[in-house]
């Protein structure tokens, strides 16, 4: 279990509570609850390491990169991830304002827009950086 399990969760449904708990209990822990903020923030606080790791694994610095594919999990979000790779910020595609939050789609998403308008052509090196709400974290450079 991520250590920031509880800024994202649906208790109900599962083993965690149970019908015994009461009907009320059980009702109340089927909505989702999310502390949005607390989300940005500790994936904020992964997000350079996680960059950096994928970087030198690839023998890269952001400077060879043609552009950045994040998931696009809010408009902060995104502009977040444009400061980490400023001065440059423009290399991270930001389909946000037209999507919204796909979720897992996000990515492919954002990736067939990069190549459809040329931000990300044949021969780029390019970066895929995901998060996820736990707090999960993780980056691919990958070349096109």
């Amino acid at each position: 279990m991520g250590a920031y399990n509880s800024l994202a969760q649906l208790r109900s449904g599962g083993t965690k509570l149970r019908v015994g708990k009461g009907y009320e209990a059980l009702v109340e822990g089927s909505y989702f609850e999310m502390d949005a903020f607390g989300i940005f923030k500790a994936a904020a606080k992964a997000l350079p390491g996680v960059i950096q790791q994928a970087l030198s694994d690839a023998n890269l610095t952001k400077d060879d990169l043609g552009c950045v594919i994040c998931h696009q999990a809010s408009a902060p979000g995104v502009e977040h991830v444009k400061r980490l790779f400023g001065p440059r910020g423009e290399r991270v595609v930001n389909i946000f304002a037209n999507h919204g939050n796909q979720i897992a789609a996000s990515i492919p998403t954002v990736l067939a827009h990069a190549l459809e308008t040329g931000a990300a052509k044949p021969g780029d090196t390019i970066m895929l950086l995901g998060t996820a709400a736990g707090i999960s974290a993780t980056a691919m450079v990958v070349r096109i």
